[in-house]
């Protein structure tokens, strides 16, 4: 069954709305970040004045995060109604964040444009990987990294993107993903490699396996009461990489 990208027009509104159905997104951030931060620590790095390609923006979640951290931030994207919603948030918010309309496989920016290129839940709804990776080297400048998460290829992904997410719960609408678009950590790292890319690091991103840690996070997110600490919870840095996995890559 094809992927249904056209989805994140008919949704744009829903990007920035308290309990939207693509403002739920935003519950992937802290753990994001919270992986995120440490690379850049290990390396000297702060966010302040790094420029930031958001690669696969939709409403611009990450672009803000990353603007709130001082980055210069650029978003592409493919979705016109998408991007209406993160400019139109961006200004509401007092960001200065470029947007630009634009694909994975053919990006519309210059050659060693970035510090930090970040394409995360992106991935597994591009048509060409290769291609998509080879944007990648060539915007990145020396020095620079890639910062990516995607959904991997397994029986438990099918499981729990598909069948639960998307059939039996309804979380998220059908046809957001194609279970054979799904990318297994060693197709991810060969494809990068081919981009003249070596990945560094890869972790899993998800649920805090500990019931005592886990059921006080959800109650404070249905609450509307989540902290830092129960957003981790409820996905975050692991070493299950079974379902969604992140990780780094920088020119070999």
């Amino acid at each position: 069954m094809a992927v249904d990208n056209q989805m994140y027009d008919r949704l744009a509104h829903t990007w920035w709305a308290k309990g939207g159905t693509l403002s739920a997104l935003n519950t992937l951030i802290p753990g994001r970040f919270a992986y995120l931060d440490g690379i850049l620590e290990a390396r000297g790095r702060a966010y302040a004045g790094i420029d930031v390609l958001d690669l696969g923006c939709g409403g611009g979640l990450m672009s803000e995060a990353y603007a709130r951290r001082g980055a210069r931030v650029t978003g592409v994207d493919p979705s016109a109604g998408s991007l209406a919603a993160a400019r139109a948030h961006a200004e509401l918010s007092g960001l200065a964040i470029r947007y630009e309309q634009g694909t994975g496989e053919s990006i519309p920016l210059l050659d060693g444009s970035f510090g930090l290129v970040s394409c995360c839940d992106v991935l597994e709804h591009v048509n060409d990987l290769d291609t998509v990776s080879r944007e990648v080297a060539r915007l990145l400048r020396p020095g620079g990294f890639y910062f990516f998460d995607t959904i991997n290829r397994t029986w438990l992904s099918w499981l729990v993107m598909i069948k639960m997410f998307e059939e039996w719960v309804g979380a998220i609408p059908r046809r957001t993903h194609d279970w054979d678009m799904f990318i297994t950590p060693d197709e991810l790292r060969a494809s990068l490699e081919r981009a003249g890319l070596a990945v560094r690091d890869m972790t899993g991103l998800s649920i805090d396996p500990n019931p005592l840690r886990l059921a006080p996070a959800i109650a404070k997110m249905v609450l509307g009461s989540a902290d830092r600490d129960s957003a981790l919870a409820v996905m975050g840095p692991s070493p299950i990489t079974s379902v969604v996995y992140m990780g780094w890559a920088e020119p070999a």
